[in-house]
């Protein structure tokens, strides 16, 4: 596929921070997790290997270690691939995720015909998160990540952090979550800097316990904090035997994306997740997937 670089990063900009003014970095707004991106992307109050990527405090409900890979196409061209792994050091539970995006052969015409030259844009973060107890079943979490962008000839860096607080003590199976991601500051890409999608969000999530078939149900919503609109995110995910998963999901507010779905099976501690998300305007579909091995 033939790519301008305006339009690229224009589209690009418009499906990942619709709300948000600034079209930047938008590594850092994209779905993390199979799993989590069917049921809806919101993420902050459900249990999963990736639910730290989104809610850092969640790392204190699950001691169990886990390492996970995960690859996202869209537009066909645009990849991004996530490793993840959480396991507890010296009583702590951790979380480390590395995250890159590269669009590739974005090619450079100053008159119409073949294209100039072509270059790569290149993004990417690190991340590390830990969690404690605060008091009795309120537990609080955060995340530091360093960030690095590239853009043919220039690049730039900053820090970013997160921060997240979860409740489980209303009644069994209810959770309750709230998370602020993406404060801190990049360094200048050439003559400036890219603006970091900071958010709140927050949600609660309720499992039905049906003998061999549970339900999970989840629903929140999501603001940016220099966007207008408030997004509503809800999904629900039913388990047969803890081996077979169906999943779907809506958000609201979005001019291109509002449902989502997927399925997953784990065998012997080794998870498989797919997530399906459809884009209007032609702009394509979205598709997910994550390998996960969890020791428990």
């Amino acid at each position: 596929m033939k790519k301008i670089i305006l339009i690229l990063f224009v589209a690009w900009g418009i499906i990942e921070g619709q709300s948000s003014q600034s079209t930047g970095l938008s590594i850092l707004k994209n779905g993390t997790g199979s799993r989590i991106i069917s049921m809806g992307e919101l993420g902050v109050a459900q249990t999963d290997i990736y639910d730290f990527v989104y809610n850092p405090s969640l790392l204190s409900l699950d001691n169990s270690t886990a390492f996970s890979f995960t690859h996202n196409t869209r537009f066909n061209d645009i990849g991004t691939r996530n490793f993840l792994a959480r396991l507890e050091l010296w009583g702590i539970p951790l979380g480390l995720t590395l995250a890159s995006t590269t669009i590739d052969n974005i090619e450079i015409r100053t008159k119409p015909g073949e294209p100039e030259a072509t270059f790569n844009a290149n993004y990417f973060y690190g991340g590390i998160s830990f969690s404690g107890k605060l008091y009795d079943s309120f537990f609080a979490g955060a995340t530091v990540k360093f960030i690095y962008e590239n853009l043919y000839t220039d690049d730039a860096s900053g820090i970013a952090y997160d921060m997240g607080l979860s409740y489980s003590g209303l009644t069994e199976n209810l959770l309750l979550g709230l998370s602020v991601r993406n404060l801190g500051k990049m360094n200048n890409l050439r003559y400036q800097a890219s603006d970091l999608p900071s958010e709140i969000r927050t949600g609660v999530s309720y499992k039905f316990i049906l003998n061999k078939v549970n339900l999970l149900i989840t629903a929140g919503a999501q603001k940016y904090f220099n966007g207008d609109n408030l997004h509503l995110h809800g999904g629900f995910e039913i388990d047969y035997s803890g081996a077979l998963f169906l999943r779907a999901g809506y958000m609201s507010g979005y001019y291109s994306k509002k449902i989502t779905a997927g399925f997953g099976v784990n065998w012997n501690n080794i998870g498989l997740d797919y997530a399906f998300q459809p884009y209007e305007y032609s702009l394509g579909d979205s598709h997910t997937f994550s390998i996960s091995y969890s020791i428990r």
